[in-house]
């Protein structure tokens, strides 16, 4: 016959089995959510350059691409940048971005790319001082330390870009060792809106076409669902006299193709009333 020593002892393991059961369960879900999140969706982008031109700048060059602008700190190394302008999925913004260039290729030659200069109003008429980073241009290190620009999330009619820009040039400058890359391939990786721009969507065929024409990647485009927004809301509100309101028509025309939705109303000697927005 078990005494109640016995009874006490197998509850105690009873239960410790039962809290060790529940505490890898716990760890497993744990991983299991952890897994998920790191294969969090990602907006990727692969660019390709061919050979660049090299123009001479009196005793320097400048590397050119096509569709590439040339940018740097004043009297660094000019280059040539690629903009990154990435849809993101709806209701979400871009929070990292990493550039991977690969297939790079060395330019033959030592090379003196030309300090990029500050601008100036045209209109100053005294010349301007020629700014070059001297220590820079001793360095032996790879420049620039950072391929990539500030990472920025901007809207167009309630649609999320990743804007950015970067350059697929690397560059020593005091041996003159230049080099490009012949890909490269974007990684933005995005996360939730910390605020509800649900609102702002408003997808018309002019909207629409606006916002694919912005995008490198305009195909995201059908992951969006345009139905949150109200037709019945406005943005603009135009109060006129009521003989004035049917000439109003091409004016709400030309503003709803712009995603600004608008309502002409009327007002009579005794009252108005507002439609609600």
């Amino acid at each position: 016959m078990p005494t109640f020593g016995d009874c006490f002892l197998e509850i105690n393991n009873t239960n410790y089995f039962i809290y060790q059961s529940m505490k890898k369960l716990y760890l497993a879900l744990m991983l299991l959510l952890s897994g998920i999140v790191s294969f969090a969706q990602t907006v990727e982008a692969t660019y390709h350059f061919v050979q660049p031109s090299m123009r001479g700048m009196g005793d320097y060059e400048q590397i050119h691409f096509e569709g590439c602008m040339q940018s740097a700190l004043a009297g660094q190394p000019s280059l040539p940048w690629q903009r990154v302008s990435l849809m993101l999925p709806q209701g979400q913004e871009a929070a990292s971005i990493e550039v991977v260039l690969s297939d790079l290729v060395e330019i033959d030659g030592s090379h003196r790319l030309y300090p990029y200069q500050p601008s100036r109003a045209y209109s100053m008429p005294e010349r301007s001082e020629f700014v070059k980073d001297e220590a820079l241009y001793r360095s032996l290190q790879s420049y620039p330390e950072a391929n990539h620009s500030q990472l920025t999330t901007q809207y167009m009619n309630g649609v999320g870009f990743a804007f950015s820009a970067f350059t697929p040039v690397q560059y020593v400058p005091a041996s003159g060792k230049l080099m490009f890359a012949r890909t490269a391939k974007v990684i933005v990786t995005p996360t939730a809106s910390r605020a509800d721009r649900s609102n702002m969507l408003w997808l018309t065929a002019d909207t629409k076409s606006g916002v694919k024409g912005l995008a490198q990647n305009p195909e995201m485009i059908e992951n969006y669902n345009a139905e949150n927004r109200s037709v019945n809301g406005y943005e603009l509100l135009v109060i006129t006299p009521g003989q004035y309101v049917a000439s109003f028509d091409g004016y709400k025309r030309f503003y709803k193709e712009r995603g600004l939705r608008t309502e002409v109303v009327s007002f009579g000697k005794r009252h108005l009333r507002l439609p609600r927005p």
